[in-house]
């Protein structure tokens, strides 16, 4: 699939996708684009590994982080938690669906007797 970002739109989104300020729309895009754009993915790798290997090294001094690793995690965990938001949200709208129809046959049955003799 190609992403419909262009390189400066996606630059402009990593700030606010390591700030976790991203919508799911514009965290997929943005996923996406760096799935096919390695300049934009060294971009954003840069930029997370300034912004969270501090956090991480300074947090225990003895350790020692692959913070390429922990990217690349971090990349896949939103990838995931994605997938999981737009799979919840299609049961969701399918089970609305089944709801109103379910409410529309009763309905239906209550004020049209006989349209629909089984039940």
């Amino acid at each position: 699939m190609k992403s419909n970002l262009t390189c400066r739109e996606a630059q402009l989104l990593i700030q606010p996708y390591i700030d976790k300020e991203l919508d799911d729309r514009s965290c997929a895009d943005l996923l996406e684009h760096i799935r096919t754009c390695p300049g934009c993915y060294e971009e954003l790798e840069t930029t997370f590994i300034i912004f969270y290997a501090l956090k991480y090294l300074d947090n225990d001094k003895n350790s020692s982080y692959n913070i390429r690793r922990i990217f690349q995690n971090h990349i896949r965990r939103n990838e995931q938690q994605l997938r999981r938001r737009s799979i919840t949200r299609i049961f969701y709208y399918l089970l609305l669906f089944v709801t109103e129809l379910l409410l529309l046959l009763t309905a239906a049955s209550r004020f049209l007797p006989g349209f629909l003799p089984f039940l």
